[in-house]
């Protein structure tokens, strides 16, 4: 499976541009720390975690994942905010936290 896988963005600020076109302002990240992250996964972890961008740590969640895994799951806020308003966001996590979660400002 990965056949013929390829990056659509190849480095950080090719990243950081396109959620800026998306308007994202929210990311929530859920990963398991004892498994390799595909190529996507890293670049946008690297991208979030290497700071100095729009990108702020809002909260950290750890929990217990498949077979008794550590699995930690970030919720990243954009700091420099659209014109739209933040609103409270609410995302299902059960499979992984067995909970769901939420964040607002």
């Amino acid at each position: 499976m990965n056949f013929e896988y390829r990056l659509l963005h190849g480095d950080s600020e090719s990243v950081e541009r396109r959620l800026d076109e998306l308007r994202v302002t929210t990311i929530v990240l859920d990963s398991d720390p004892q498994r390799a992250q595909h190529p996507h996964q890293s670049l946008l972890s690297w991208t979030l975690l290497r700071g100095g961008g729009p990108w702020k740590l809002e909260r950290t969640f750890r929990s217990k994942g498949h077979r008794d895994r550590d699995r930690v799951t970030r919720v990243y806020r954009r700091s420099e905010v659209y014109r739209f308003p933040a609103r409270l966001l609410e995302v299902d996590m059960r499979y992984s936290l067995g909970r769901s979660i939420r964040a607002s400002r």
